[in-house]
């Protein structure tokens, strides 16, 4: 399990339904986009956050995306996650106090 080449990624980004309040659509090399919500722009990331100290695990979790958003212009408000982990990682791993 990995990322997907850039070719298979592009395939699978193509058959996304094409909507005028997608205003940046997913691309390569992005980990973000913009949305026309309600009349407001609002960028969107989700970054996996893989192979890093276990100290830093939460921090980097939260900043990755953050930072993904701020590249926009946008002022990070709200987190979407994206928890990976290997079959068998038990719950209490993912837990950020």
């Amino acid at each position: 399990m990995g990322k997907l080449s850039n070719k298979d990624l592009e395939t699978i980004i193509g058959c996304v339904k094409k909507d005028f309040r997608v205003v940046i659509p997913p691309t390569i090399g992005y980990d973000a986009g913009v949305h026309l919500l309600h009349g407001k722009y609002v960028a969107v990331a989700t970054d996996p956050c893989t192979d890093v100290p276990e100290d830093w695990f939460g921090w980097l979790l939260i900043n990755y995306a953050a930072s993904d958003v701020a590249l926009f212009g946008a002022k990070p408000e709200f987190c979407t996650i994206n928890l990976l982990g290997p079959i068998g990682t038990k719950p209490e791993v993912s837990r950020i106090s």
